[in-house]
């Protein structure tokens, strides 16, 4: 079990669609994004736009790009825990 803190490398993350934070390193600037593992889509939407050849690779998906942007991460580890909502 990974613990929030302690980063894994990436061939250790899990790919059911878990969000996480992944860490992606040396090709570049260093990157941090939250993302999941993504199965590609169905080849029937394969022509149809918007979606490109990316798309429909399995691959490191994230909230602020396209999956192309995260080819290379290298490391990941969970997200940490919500805070509790203390409100009246």
């Amino acid at each position: 079990m990974s613990v929030f803190g302690i980063w894994e490398p990436i061939a250790t993350a899990p790919k059911d669609g878990t969000e996480i934070l992944l860490y992606c390193g040396p090709a570049g600037d260093p990157v941090l994004a939250v993302g999941h593992w993504a199965k590609g889509l169905n080849e029937k939407y394969r022509g149809i736009s918007p979606f490109t050849d990316a798309d429909f690779k399995d691959g490191w998906c994230c909230e602020y790009g396209p999956r192309e942007s995260l080819d290379w991460p290298t490391h990941w580890m969970p997200l940490p825990m919500l805070p509790e909502d203390k409100r009246p």
